[in-house]
């Protein structure tokens, strides 16, 4: 996340709401196949990552996840 927080305001809500778009689309394709088949909703155990990996940018500039540094340096 460091090198996200060093790029210009605009850059940073551009990635996020790109992000938030992919994953917006990956859930519906996903709500699509669970109603087609019920074995999809196995799938869950893949969904979680994912969410999680696409939400974090828009999260960050929310403000609702706050990245804690260990660097000392």
């Amino acid at each position: 996340m460091k090198q996200f927080d060093k790029l210009r305001p605009i850059f940073q809500w551009i990635i996020a709401i790109a992000f938030a778009v992919i994953l917006g689309l990956l859930l519906y394709g996903w709500i699509v196949k669970v109603n087609e088949s019920t074995i999809w909703a196995l799938g869950i155990f893949v969904m979680v990552p994912v969410i999680q990996f696409f939400i974090t940018p828009l999260f960050m500039l929310l403000g609702f996840y706050t990245y804690y540094s260990m660097d000392y340096t």
